[in-house]
């Protein structure tokens, strides 16, 4: 279950299953991973399973936006662009997903550079 609080009170401000597309929640990858979009509106969690997810929260929009697929590797971060439009994963591998936030679209993969290090 996902909830979002606000800060200073602690008033929920939003509820929502994070079990989406998983049949038994036993197997459901926990993800530590979360970030709010600049103006507040998406927010995505990722970070154990091979999917992103992302909602219009304020929307209530009860299903997620899925990024990602099975054969995606977990993402090590995620970040949104300044204007909330492209979600970028950093891949175990250094490798970096630029993914579209409304449509779950694949937008470029940048590869890591060789001799660039872990960075």
């Amino acid at each position: 279950m996902v909830r979002v609080r606000e800060l200073g009170t602690g008033k929920l401000l939003a509820e929502f299953s994070d079990h989406v597309g998983w049949g038994d929640p036993a197997t459901f990858p926990r993800d530590h991973l979360a970030r709010f979009t600049p103006d507040g509106r998406y927010l995505v969690l990722a970070g154990s399973g091979h999917f992103a997810k992302v909602w219009d929260w304020r929307n209530a929009a009860p299903d997620p936006q899925v990024i990602g697929d099975r054969k995606s590797p977990a993402p090590t971060t995620v970040a949104f662009s300044p204007d909330g439009s492209l979600i970028a994963a950093r891949n175990p591998d250094a490798s970096v997903a630029l993914w579209e936030t409304a449509t779950g679209h694949l937008r470029a993969t940048i590869a890591k550079e060789p001799g660039s290090g872990g960075a």
